[in-house]
């Protein structure tokens, strides 16, 4: 289920850009879930940005900013 690449992290199917060159993972992905988004949380990013339409649900959207203030909650949150 995880991938490691040189430049990228992959959590299938999602795939979205974790080095040091860049503080936050970007996440331009389509059909995002919840169990993704905790995925993600539990890494403790500094910073994360969301594709405005890039959500499975419009709950999931709703949640994110719950799921990190619980399970990372100094995680900086931009959904464009």
């Amino acid at each position: 289920m995880l991938k490691i690449h040189p430049s990228s992290l992959i959590l299938h199917p999602f795939k979205f850009c974790l080095s040091m060159a860049t503080p936050w993972p970007p996440v331009f992905d389509t059909d995002i879930n919840e169990a993704f988004v905790k995925e993600l949380a539990a890494r403790h990013p500094m910073r994360v940005v969301f594709r405005d339409d890039g959500f499975a649900s419009d709950s999931v959207k709703i949640n994110i900013e719950q799921i990190f203030k619980l399970i990372s909650p100094t995680t900086e949150i931009k959904v464009i």
